[in-house]
Protein backbone atom coordinates (compact mmCIF):
# COMPACT_ATOMS: atom_id res chain seq x y z
CA UNK A 1 0.00 0.00 0.00
CA UNK A 2 3.02 2.33 0.53
CA UNK A 3 4.63 1.50 -2.63
CA UNK A 4 1.23 2.32 -4.84
CA UNK A 5 0.80 5.46 -3.15
CA UNK A 6 4.58 6.52 -3.56
CA UNK A 7 4.22 5.83 -7.51
CA UNK A 8 0.65 7.60 -7.30
CA UNK A 9 1.52 10.64 -5.23
CA UNK A 10 5.61 10.56 -5.35
CA UNK A 11 5.11 11.49 -1.02
CA UNK A 12 3.61 9.88 1.50
CA UNK A 13 3.87 11.31 5.14
CA UNK A 14 3.20 9.04 7.45
CA UNK A 15 2.44 10.73 11.26
CA UNK A 16 0.49 8.46 13.81
CA UNK A 17 -2.34 9.65 15.96
CA UNK A 18 -0.10 11.03 18.44
CA UNK A 19 1.99 13.54 16.23
CA UNK A 20 1.26 17.16 16.41
CA UNK A 21 3.02 19.31 14.08
CA UNK A 22 4.84 22.70 15.49
CA UNK A 23 5.17 24.15 12.34
CA UNK A 24 3.25 25.10 9.78
CA UNK A 25 6.62 25.83 7.28
CA UNK A 26 7.05 22.58 5.64
CA UNK A 27 8.93 23.42 2.78
CA UNK A 28 11.99 22.92 4.58
CA UNK A 29 10.76 19.17 4.96
CA UNK A 30 9.32 18.82 1.46
CA UNK A 31 12.83 19.97 0.00
CA UNK A 32 14.52 17.83 2.10
CA UNK A 33 12.97 14.37 1.09
CA UNK A 34 13.52 16.02 -2.27
CA UNK A 35 17.33 15.68 -1.98
CA UNK A 36 17.55 13.00 0.89
CA UNK A 37 14.93 10.59 -0.47
CA UNK A 38 12.96 10.47 3.12
CA UNK A 39 13.21 12.84 6.38
CA UNK A 40 13.08 11.07 9.64
CA UNK A 41 14.15 11.73 13.23
CA UNK A 42 15.68 9.62 16.18
CA UNK A 43 15.34 9.21 19.70
CA UNK A 44 17.62 9.95 22.04
CA UNK A 45 20.59 6.91 22.75
CA UNK A 46 18.23 6.15 26.07
CA UNK A 47 16.28 4.23 22.96
CA UNK A 48 19.05 2.86 20.98
CA UNK A 49 18.57 0.04 17.98
CA UNK A 50 20.18 -2.07 19.81
CA UNK A 51 18.18 -1.62 23.14
CA UNK A 52 15.05 -1.96 21.74
CA UNK A 53 15.19 -4.92 19.08
CA UNK A 54 14.90 -8.59 20.06
CA UNK A 55 18.43 -10.42 19.38
CA UNK A 56 16.83 -12.82 16.86
CA UNK A 57 15.58 -9.48 14.44
CA UNK A 58 18.98 -8.66 14.49
CA UNK A 59 20.24 -12.03 13.69
CA UNK A 60 17.39 -12.97 11.18
CA UNK A 61 18.69 -9.50 9.50
CA UNK A 62 22.84 -10.34 9.92
CA UNK A 63 23.68 -7.63 11.95
CA UNK A 64 25.76 -6.99 14.47
CA UNK A 65 23.62 -5.36 17.32
CA UNK A 66 26.95 -3.92 18.65
CA UNK A 67 26.99 -1.54 16.14
CA UNK A 68 23.32 0.05 16.62
CA UNK A 69 24.19 0.71 20.59
CA UNK A 70 25.18 4.77 19.39
CA UNK A 71 22.06 5.36 17.29
CA UNK A 72 18.92 6.00 18.47
CA UNK A 73 15.72 4.54 17.00
CA UNK A 74 13.92 5.88 14.31
CA UNK A 75 10.29 7.41 14.89
CA UNK A 76 8.55 5.18 12.71
CA UNK A 77 5.30 7.52 13.17
CA UNK A 78 6.80 10.05 11.78
CA UNK A 79 8.95 9.94 8.56
CA UNK A 80 8.59 11.71 5.14
CA UNK A 81 8.91 9.27 2.09
CA UNK A 82 9.99 10.65 -1.32
CA UNK A 83 9.56 8.54 -4.15
CA UNK A 84 12.62 7.05 -5.69
CA UNK A 85 15.00 4.30 -5.80
CA UNK A 86 16.12 4.22 -2.26
CA UNK A 87 12.77 5.11 -0.57
CA UNK A 88 12.03 1.70 -3.25
CA UNK A 89 14.49 -0.02 -1.38
CA UNK A 90 13.68 1.18 1.98
CA UNK A 91 10.01 0.15 1.87
CA UNK A 92 10.62 -3.54 0.06
CA UNK A 93 12.95 -4.33 2.44
CA UNK A 94 10.37 -3.22 5.47
CA UNK A 95 7.77 -4.94 3.57
CA UNK A 96 10.14 -8.29 3.42
CA UNK A 97 10.55 -8.31 6.96
CA UNK A 98 6.90 -7.04 8.12
CA UNK A 99 5.90 -10.52 6.14
CA UNK A 100 8.22 -12.72 7.91
CA UNK A 101 7.45 -14.00 11.52
CA UNK A 102 10.94 -14.66 12.63
CA UNK A 103 12.01 -10.72 11.20
CA UNK A 104 9.35 -8.80 12.52
CA UNK A 105 7.89 -10.79 16.00
CA UNK A 106 10.47 -12.81 16.43
CA UNK A 107 8.75 -15.29 20.08
CA UNK A 108 9.05 -14.41 23.25
CA UNK A 109 10.10 -10.91 22.12
CA UNK A 110 9.59 -8.52 25.13
CA UNK A 111 6.61 -5.54 24.19
CA UNK A 112 7.05 -3.39 27.31
CA UNK A 113 10.20 -1.43 27.70
CA UNK A 114 11.25 -1.00 30.75
CA UNK A 115 13.52 2.29 30.97
CA UNK A 116 15.18 1.25 34.07
CA UNK A 117 16.60 -1.98 32.16
CA UNK A 118 19.51 -0.60 29.83
CA UNK A 119 20.83 -4.36 28.38
CA UNK A 120 20.91 -4.93 24.41
CA UNK A 121 17.53 -6.57 23.37
CA UNK A 122 15.44 -5.55 26.69
CA UNK A 123 12.67 -5.28 24.36
CA UNK A 124 11.14 -4.99 20.89
CA UNK A 125 9.45 -2.51 18.55
CA UNK A 126 8.73 -4.34 15.83
CA UNK A 127 8.01 -2.26 12.50
CA UNK A 128 10.46 0.18 14.52
CA UNK A 129 13.10 -1.96 14.81
CA UNK A 130 13.34 -3.17 11.20
CA UNK A 131 12.89 0.50 10.08
CA UNK A 132 15.51 1.62 12.05
CA UNK A 133 18.10 -1.00 11.16
CA UNK A 134 17.07 -0.97 7.49
CA UNK A 135 17.50 3.27 7.87
CA UNK A 136 20.68 3.00 9.57
CA UNK A 137 22.25 -0.03 6.40
CA UNK A 138 21.31 3.57 3.71
CA UNK A 139 22.25 6.49 6.55
CA UNK A 140 24.76 4.92 8.74
CA UNK A 141 27.14 8.08 9.45
CA UNK A 142 25.23 9.68 12.02
CA UNK A 143 22.80 9.47 14.40
CA UNK A 144 20.22 12.26 13.01
CA UNK A 145 19.64 13.83 9.90
CA UNK A 146 21.71 11.97 7.18
CA UNK A 147 22.90 15.55 5.43
CA UNK A 148 21.55 18.37 7.80
CA UNK A 149 24.28 20.18 10.02
CA UNK A 150 21.45 21.80 12.39
CA UNK A 151 18.20 19.30 12.63
CA UNK A 152 14.91 21.13 12.82
CA UNK A 153 12.22 19.68 14.44
CA UNK A 154 8.61 20.20 13.00
CA UNK A 155 6.20 18.18 15.28
CA UNK A 156 6.12 16.69 18.73
CA UNK A 157 5.06 13.22 20.10
CA UNK A 158 2.02 13.64 22.21
CA UNK A 159 0.81 10.20 23.65
CA UNK A 160 -2.18 9.78 25.64
CA UNK A 161 -3.88 12.80 24.73
CA UNK A 162 -7.15 13.20 23.51
CA UNK A 163 -7.65 14.98 19.90
CA UNK A 164 -11.18 16.04 18.43
CA UNK A 165 -9.53 15.87 14.73
CA UNK A 166 -13.06 15.88 13.40
CA UNK A 167 -15.46 18.90 15.53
Amino acid sequence: MLQEALKLYNWVWWCDSSVRFTSPDLDRAIQYSVHNSMLFFTYDLRSSVARHTDIHTMMYLKEDRCKFRHFGQIEAGFVLYHFDDVTKSVVDAWSACALNEKCIAPARAKIICNPGITRDGSCHRFDQSALSIILRRVFHLCNDYPLVKEPFRIHEIRRGEETDFFP
